[in-house]
């Protein structure tokens, strides 16, 4: 029997046990939460997917205010597989990342967040690690400032957030080469000026 037939034979058989299905079904819930909720801009204004963002908005005030907005952010996102090849099958959920912390605006040019990586699918330990830990002075798009533990964005695979990845994972070649540190303390300066975009930032390793 061919790989192939063998998968379509696999197809109508039940995957999971019931048991396994309420945790497939509650690991798709978080997965489509793992779009930041800081990112609900890709909405529109006053939709569902805003109505659900905002429900990690713990304080929104007016720009008059010392604080501007404070809300929850993070992801998790799961992984499920099942390969079948003749009589032998595998089949899994793993937990690839989940992260939670908040962010907070204030005196109209300030941002303050914090996120913090956790261990669900082997928690020993259940912390991982602080990969977000900064303050970012925004006076205009033309600068930016930013101090504390923070992405270094350095090649395309360390600039694209995991919300965005459109393959299983980032590329082998530019992990081997150690550029894919998830963030590092460090002092940064960015902006866009016209067509043109600049950054360049001090790190500690």
């Amino acid at each position: 029997m061919s790989r192939r037939s063998a998968l379509f034979e696999a197809l109508p058989q039940p995957l999971l046990s019931e048991k396994g299905r309420q945790w497939a079904a509650r690991a798709g819930l978080w997965g489509m939460l793992s779009l930041s909720s800081v990112q609900h801009g890709f909405a529109d204004e006053g939709s569902r997917y805003d109505q659900i963002w905002n429900k990690a908005v713990l304080w929104r005030g007016s720009e008059q205010e010392v604080f501007q907005e404070v809300r929850l952010i993070g992801r998790e996102q799961v992984d499920f597989y099942f390969f079948r090849s003749g009589t032998k099958e595998a089949r899994g959920i793993g937990n690839r990342r989940t992260r939670i912390g908040f962010q907070s605006e204030f005196l109209k040019e300030f941002t303050f967040g914090a996120e913090f990586d956790f261990n669900l699918g082997n928690p020993d330990p259940f912390f991982n690690k602080i990969t977000d830990f900064e303050l970012r002075w925004t006076p205009d798009k033309a600068f930016r400032l930013a101090l504390g533990r923070q992405s270094t964005r350095f090649t395309l695979d360390g600039g694209t957030s995991s919300n965005f990845l459109q393959t299983i994972d980032r590329s082998v070649i530019a992990n081997n080469v150690g550029l894919l540190d998830d963030s590092v303390p460090g002092v940064s300066i960015e902006g866009d000026v016209g067509r043109w975009f600049y950054r360049a930032g001090v790190y500690s390793s």
